[in-house]
C-alpha cells in the first residue's frame, strides 16, 4: 500500500521544482528614447524576460501602486508631469511569476520655452554691434543645439546660440524667433515669443534743461541728454561749445563729465562762470558706438555781485537795423583784460568783432550797422574764459520797445517805450504775457515796481505791427549784511574790521554809508573800517547801507550788530575728569577765553618755577594738538605730572591773552621707582613742628630731591623755605608753616 503512493509524491515534488525556477526569473525594463522627458514627449518602456516570449502577461507597477496587465511595450504618446514617477514589470504565465524587475524612475519636466535677448537694445541704430541671443532653461539638458529664425520663416540662418552682427544695417531689422533641441537627446525646447529688432539712421541726442536756461547766480539747473527713441546702456558725456561757424564747431569736454554720465548733468548752485553753450554726446559698447553731437543748449547765469558789466549804448536791449551799437565791458579798475562774445540765434559762438561789421577796442566791440542775424546773447568774457553778464538782444526792422537792460529792482519805477524807426513817440498798446494792460499811448511808466510786474512784455502799433517781445526782471531791492572780524565781543587792544556786504544782482559798485547807535551821521563810506586798537569807546550797535555808484539803486539799511569791548582777555583752564589720576587714566585739559569762543588758537604750557613775583613757562612740545581748546592725554603717565596753564591768540595782527590759572595734574603711579616717606607717617601736621620728607628707592640713591606746590601756587623745591633744608634725598622743614 505504500509503495503505490510513492508516485503521486514524485509528481509533487517535480511540479513544486517547476514553480520555483519560474519565479526566480527577474525581467529587465528598460526605457526608451530616455527617462527624463519635457511634456509633450513620447517614451516607451519594455519589459524582457530572458525566456521564451510565448505565453507570458506583464504586469506593470507604478510608484508601488496597484498592477496592471498590459503589453510588453508600454508607451505614453504625450506624457504630462503626472506621468513620471517609479516603474517596475513582472511577467506571468500559467499561474507563474517572475520577480518584479529593478525600478526605473521617468521624470517629466515642464517643456521649457526658448527666450531671445538683444544687446545693447532692442532699438538700436546702423553701424552698432548687435548680438542677438537664445536662452533655454532645460533642466537635465546639458547642450542644446539651437535655430534662429526671421520674420516668421521656417529657413533656419544661425545655429548659435549668439548671433552677432558687427555692423548693423536696416536690413537687419525684423522679429527674431529661436528654438532648442538637445545634442545627443529627443528633448526640444517651445519656440520662443518673437523679439523684434529695429534699426534707425544715426542717433540722435536731444539736450534740454530744467527749470530753465536764464539764472541769477545760486539757482539750481539740470542738463537732460537723451538719445532719442532709446534709453537703455548709454553713457552720456558733456561739453561746452567753444566756437562755431557756418562750416563747423568746436567743443571742450567739461572737467567733472562723467558726474554726469547717467544722462543728467546738475549744477547744483549756479555761478557765472556756467554762463556758456552746452553740448552732449552718448556711446555705448562694446565695441564702442557714439552718436552725433546734440542739439546747443545756452545757460545763462546773472551773477549778484558780478566783477564786470556790459554796458549797451543805447542803453536797451531792442535795436533797430542799420544802426551803430556799442558793447563795452567795464569793470571797477577799467581793465582791458575783457572781451564781449555773443551766440547768435543762427547757433554761431564768436566774437562780436567777428562780424564783418564789428570792431573791438580794449574791451568794447562796436557793430557799425546792425542786421537781424546779430540778433543773440551777448556776454563778457574774461582772459582766463570765465563768463559774466549776459544780455539778450533783439535786431528788429520797423518797431521796437524800449526797456532797460538790466533787471529792475523793486521799489524802482519801470518806464517802457514804443519806438518807431522813421517817426518818435508812436502811439501803441502796451502788452505783458500776452494782455493788453495800456493802450495808445507813447510810453508806459509804472511808478513802484514789484515782482509781480514781472513778464514779457511788448508794443503793438494797428498798422506798424508789434515789436519783439522782452523779458522785464525784477529783482528783490538787496539788504545790506554787516560782519564783525574777529567776533562781535572782542578786548581792548584787539584789530577789529566791520564789512558791509550788498548781494544786488547788476551792481558793480556800491558807495557805502556806516551809522553808529542809530544816529544820522555816516562815520565812514569805506566798505570794510578798521579799528587798529579797540578801546571800549569803538563798542555799540552798526549798521550800514548802500547806493549805486552812477546809478540810482539803493539797498535797505542793514540790520544792527553790536560790537561789546571788554577788558584784558582772560583764558580759563579746567581738567576733566579730576587732576588726582592713577598712571592710565584718560585726561583732558580745557582751555577757553571766558566770554568768547571764536576765532582762537590756543598754545599749552608747563609752569616750570615761580615765586611772589614771578612765574615760568616752558611750551609743550606738542602743544599744537591742542590748539583747538582741548588738549587730551588718553593714558596718562608719571611723567604728566606737572603744574599747566594755556593762553589763547587771534588775529592779524596777533592778540594774545595773558596766561590762564594754573592746573596742577598728579599721576600716580602703579609700581613707583621711589617712595616719598613722610616722618611723622600722616597727611595733616601742626604748626611749629619739624617734619621730615625722604624720597627713598631701592638703592637708597641720592638722585632724587624733594619739590613741592604751594597752595600759594608757587613750584619750588622743598628747601626753599627759610625753614627748609635738602640733605641728599631727604627734605627736613624745622618748623612748619600754614602757608
Amino acid at each position: 500500500m505504500e509503495l503505490s503512493q510513492l508516485p503521486l509524491v514524485l509528481l509533487l515534488i517535480s511540479n513544486i521544482h517547476s514553480g520555483q525556477t519560474e519565479d526566480f526569473l527577474k525581467p529587465t525594463l528598460t526605457v526608451w528614447p530616455q527617462s527624463s522627458l519635457f511634456t509633450g514627449d513620447s517614451v516607451t518602456l519594455r519589459c524582457e524576460v530572458n525566456q521564451s516570449r510565448d505565453g507570458w502577461e506583464f504586469l506593470w507597477s507604478k510608484n508601488s501602486n496597484t498592477e496592471s496587465t498590459e503589453a510588453a511595450n508600454k508607451t505614453i504618446d504625450s506624457v504630462k508631469v503626472s506621468d513620471g514617477g517609479e516603474y517596475r514589470c513582472r511577467a506571468q504565465r500559467r499561474g507563474f511569476y517572475t520577480n518584479y524587475s529593478e525600478s526605473v524612475t521617468v521624470t517629466i519636466y515642464g517643456k521649457p520655452k526658448a527666450k531671445v535677448s538683444i544687446k545693447p537694445d532692442q532699438h538700436v541704430f546702423r553701424g552698432e554691434t548687435v548680438t542677438l541671443r537664445c536662452d533655454i532653461d532645460g533642466e537635465g539638458v546639458t547642450s542644446w543645439k539651437y535655430s534662429w529664425y526671421k520674420d516668421g520663416s521656417d529657413s533656419v540662418f544661425s545655429e548659435l546660440q549668439e548671433h552677432t552682427f558687427s555692423s548693423v544695417t536696416e536690413s537687419d531689422a525684423g522679429k527674431y524667433s529661436c528654438y532648442g533641441a538637445e545634442r545627443g537627446g529627443s528633448r526640444t525646447s517651445n519656440i520662443s515669443d518673437e523679439v523684434t529688432l529695429t534699426v534707425s539712421d544715426e542717433a540722435k541726442t536731444l539736450l534740454s534743461v530744467s527749470p530753465q536756461k536764464w539764472l541769477t547766480e545760486g539757482d539750481p539747473v539740470t542738463l537732460i541728454c537723451e538719445v532719442k527713441g532709446s534709453s537703455t546702456g548709454w553713457t552720456f558725456s558733456w561739453y561746452t561749445l567753444t566756437a562755431s561757424s557756418d562750416s563747423s564747431s568746436h567743443y571742450q569736454l567739461l572737467s567733472d563729465s562723467s558726474r554726469g554720465a547717467g544722462g543728467n548733468y546738475t549744477v547744483s548752485s549756479a555761478a557765472p562762470n556756467h554762463t556758456g553753450v552746452y553740448v552732449c554726446r552718448a556711446k555705448r559698447e562694446k565695441p564702442v558706438y557714439n552718436t552725433w553731437y546734440s542739439n546747443k543748449q545756452l545757460l545763462w547765469v546773472t551773477g549778484v555781485s558780478p566783477p564786470v558789466s556790459l554796458i549797451i549804448s543805447p542803453s536797451r536791449t531792442q535795436h533797430f537795423t542799420s544802426v551803430s551799437l556799442s558793447l563795452s565791458c567795464e569793470d571797477q579798475s577799467n581793465s582791458d583784460r575783457w572781451r564781449v562774445r555773443r551766440y547768435t540765434d543762427n547757433e554761431q559762438l564768436e566774437d562780436c568783432s567777428s562780424s564783418l561789421r564789428g570792431s573791438q577796442t580794449g574791451s568794447k566791440c562796436t557793430i557799425s550797422s546792425t542786421i537781424t542775424s546779430d540778433t543773440g546773447v551777448y556776454w563778457c568774457q574774461s582772459e582766463s574764459g570765465e563768463n559774466y553778464h549776459p544780455v539778450n538782444i533783439t535786431i528788429h526792422f520797423d518797431v521796437i520797445l524800449e526797456s532797460p537792460v538790466h533787471p529792475v529792482t523793486e521799489g524802482d519805477s519801470l518806464t517802457l517805450r514804443c519806438l518807431y524807426k522813421h517817426s518818435p513817440n508812436l502811439r501803441a498798446g502796451f502788452y505783458k504775457d500776452g494782455s493788453l494792460i495800456q493802450s495808445q499811448t507813447t510810453e508806459m511808466i509804472i511808478s513802484t515796481v514789484s515782482k509781480s510786474h514781472e513778464g514779457f512784455y511788448y508794443c503793438k502799433h494797428p498798422e506798424r505791427e508789434e515789436s519783439p517781445k522782452s523779458w522785464i526782471s525784477v529783482t528783490e531791492r538787496p539788504k545790506a549784511k554787516v560782519s564783525i572780524k574777529p567776533d562781535q565781543h572782542v578786548f581792548r587792544g584787539e584789530t577789529v574790521t566791520l564789512r558791509c556786504d550788498i548781494d544786488g544782482e547788476g551792481v558793480t559798485s556800491w558807495k557805502y554809508s556806516w551809522y553808529k547807535d542809530g544816529s544820522d551821521s555816516v562815520f565812514s563810506e569805506l566798505q570794510e573800517q578798521t579799528f587798529s586798537s579797540v578801546t571800549e569807546s569803538d563798542a555799540g550797535k552798526y549798521s550800514c547801507y548802500g547806493a549805486e555808484r552812477g546809478g540810482s539803486r539803493t539797498s535797505h539799511i542793514s540790520d544792527a550788530v553790536t560790537l561789546t569791548v571788554s577788558d584784558q582777555a582772560k583764558t580759563v583752564l579746567s581738567v576733566s575728569p579730576q587732576k588726582w589720576l592713577t598712571e592710565g587714566d584718560p585726561v583732558t585739559l580745557i582751555c577757553e577765553v571766558k566770554g568768547s569762543s571764536t576765532g582762537w588758537t590756543f598754545s599749552w604750557y608747563t609752569l616750570t618755577a615761580s615765586s611772589d613775583s614771578s612765574n615760568h613757562y616752558q611750551l609743550l612740545s606738542d602743544s599744537s594738538r591742542g590748539a583747538g581748546g582741548n588738549y587730551t592725554v588718553s593714558s596718562a603717565a608719571l611723567n604728566h605730572t606737572g603744574v599747566y596753564v594755556c593762553r589763547a591768540e587771534r588775529g592779524k595782527p596777533a592778540y594774545n591773552t595773558t596766561y590762564s590759572n594754573t592746573q596742577p595734574l598728579w599721576v600716580t603711579g602703579v609700581s613707583p621707582p621711589v617712595s616719598l616717606i613722610i616722618s611723622p607717617n600722616r597727611t595733616q601736621h601742626f604748626i611749629s613742628v619739624s617734619l621730615s620728607l625722604s624720597c627713598e628707592d631701592q638703592s637708597n640713591s641720592d638722585r632724587w630731591r624733594v619739590r613741592r606746590y604751594t597752595d600759594k601756587k608757587q613750584l619750588e623745591d622743598c628747601s626753599s623755605s627759610r625753614w627748609g633744608s635738602q640733605t641728599g634725598s631727604k627734605c627736613t622743614i624745622n618748623s612748619t608753616k600754614v602757608w
